[in-house]
């Protein structure tokens, strides 16, 4: 499947009335793609990843235990570390540097289709917690190889 075909069959449509994407007709009608757009940057990758661990049933310390996970995989350093090895100013993704930024934005986008994807079996919180953060760990691990450090 392509991605227009993708896009089409998944679109979030808030009004009713919008036409079917036409995709035979793709190139003389563009407008037709422009149901919902918005500008991804950093804040909405994270959120979109939030959001993909609470809806895998995942609690407030699997956010905590995941975010940790991935600056870990990323970075070789836990959230604090970084941004005082940075300068950056704690919970202020802006005021790292510009490559450490990217690293977290395509984390966590791979992070998130990868957990999309995944069929969480735990029963228990904490057996659910544990595969959601190994999920996102395993994600990181992913876009480390692609990393130049």
């Amino acid at each position: 499947m392509g991605f227009l075909q993708w896009l089409a069959d998944n679109q979030k449509e808030p009004d009713e009335q919008q036409q079917e994407l036409d995709l035979g007709n793709i190139y003389n009608s563009n407008s037709q793609l422009l149901a919902k757009r918005e500008r991804v940057d950093g804040a909405v990758v994270n959120r979109d990843f939030r959001e993909a661990i609470h809806q895998k049933g995942g609690d407030g310390q699997c956010q905590v235990d995941s975010s940790v996970a991935m600056s870990q995989e990323l970075f070789d350093m836990n959230p604090r570390q970084l941004y005082q090895q940075t300068g950056g100013k704690p919970y202020d993704r802006s005021t790292l540097p510009k490559e450490a930024q990217k690293a977290f934005i395509v984390g966590e986008t791979v992070a998130t289709h990868d957990l999309n994807t995944k069929e969480i079996k735990g029963v228990s919180q904490q057996e659910v917690n544990g595969e959601i953060t190994d999920t996102v760990r395993g994600s990181a691990k992913k876009v480390r190889n692609l990393l130049p450090w």
